[in-house]
């Protein structure tokens, strides 16, 4: 709250995530009939393909060559305005390269913490009794959040353009990678890896190569982003709510780490739905220390047969959400039991029941159960509710 707020000229949009092959193809399949429908038939789209970085995305503003504006994306919207730091990051330039840029120019990109310098950053924090950072993305996004600009200058931080939000007067570019190109000679930094595929089968080579090099790298990605390279094609694609039809994100397959259940509890949502939860050892998945993971509902906990004391394989789905993968036997205490869902709701004691047709256990109680009434207040005033 203490930083300013920007709203963005255009909207900063997130991606649709792609996990499989068939996921891929069926993303490459509505293009191509969406394409049908206006009379461009292609059966080999062209995509820009580059890594997907894990940092944080930013967009700067240009006025006549000169940077006077950086902020955050925050909910695509509205962002937080981070001019003073962004200005520290020293392959950012302060002003565009030549003499041929528009009057305004808005460029969008990712903000990094390279592995080297996230490791030299810790090292020093540790010796001088400072906070360390569990991650290079966390490293990235809590110096850019620095209200002195002068910690943000120490930390090792780079940036990566991907793309262009307000143009004035408008480029003339045909392609996507003609924009990359474009703002690399105005001396923007632009990821070494990206490159143009065309059709399904050159993605999933991509793809694959990049996820061959991932450990290598002196960045942290998540998986690879395809965008069709044909800005007219881009046009005729359009958007879906806060994202583009045109491209997608293909992720990785997630992290996993063991580790101890060291008690399971469950918890009651928003429309009375009884939620078991493991309480885990502490563990560091994908670079992020996880203590929580869902286990869905009854029928799951059966089918993993889940107990407390189990030591378990634990990963972030769709890198985000921790679950509980699978149970491994040969470590389970001998004196363990099988865990049973509660016949009364926690929180207001009233019995709970099952919907015919659901796995998921239900509170009957509505509002007067005070974990439902507080989950549906939180609901109303949401950013997707009345905000």
């Amino acid at each position: 709250d203490k930083f300013s707020q920007v709203i963005h000229a255009l909207p900063m949009l997130s991606l649709g995530n792609v996990f499989s092959e068939n996921e891929l193809l069926d993303f490459n399949q509505r293009i191509i009939k969406t394409l049908e429908k206006s009379n461009i038939n292609n059966s080999q789209v062209a995509y820009c393909a580059e890594p997907k970085l894990d940092g944080l995305a930013v967009s700067i503003r240009y006025e006549q060559g000169q940077l006077v504006q950086a902020a955050t994306r925050g909910d695509g919207s509205t962002g937080e305005d981070i001019t003073a730091n962004i200005k520290t990051i020293q392959s950012i330039p302060l002003a565009l390269r030549g003499k041929e840029f528009p009057e305004v120019l808005e460029v969008r990109g990712e903000v990094v913490m390279p592995r080297d310098g996230f490791k030299r950053y810790n090292q020093w924090a540790l010796e001088h009794n400072e906070k360390v950072f569990a991650n290079p993305r966390n490293g990235a996004a809590g110096s850019l959040r620095q209200l002195d600009s002068r910690k943000t200058a120490r930390r090792p931080l780079a940036f990566y353009a991907y793309s262009v939000g307000l143009v004035e007067p408008g480029h003339q570019h045909q392609r996507h990678s003609d924009v990359l190109a474009w703002l690399k000679g105005l001396g923007l930094p632009v990821n070494h890896l990206t490159e143009v595929v065309c059709g399904v089968i050159e993605c999933q080579k991509y793809y694959q190569k990049v996820g061959q090099l991932r450990d290598d790298l002196n960045f942290d990605i998540d998986g690879v982003v395809y965008k069709v390279d044909d800005l007219n094609m881009q046009e005729i694609l359009g958007f879906v709510t806060k994202a583009p039809r045109w491209a997608t994100a293909h992720k990785f397959p997630a992290e996993e780490a063991t580790t101890l259940i060291e008690n399971i509890e469950v918890q009651v949502g928003r429309t009375g739905s009884i939620t078991p939860v493991a309480r885990l050892k502490p563990v560091s998945v994908g670079g992020v220390t996880v203590t929580n993971a869902t286990l869905h509902n009854e029928d799951e906990i059966r089918r993993k047969d889940v107990r407390t004391g189990d030591t378990v394989f634990v990963r972030r789905a769709g890198d985000v959400i921790p679950e509980v993968v699978k149970v491994v036997a040969s470590k389970r205490p001998n004196n363990s039991k099988p865990f049973q869902m509660p016949r009364q709701c926690p929180v207001c004691q009233s019995e709970l029941h099952k919907i015919a047709g659901e796995a998921v256990l239900r509170c009957p109680a509505g509002l007067t159960c005070d974990a439902q009434l507080k989950e549906s207040i939180k609901h109303f005033a949401s950013r997707k509710g009345m905000d």
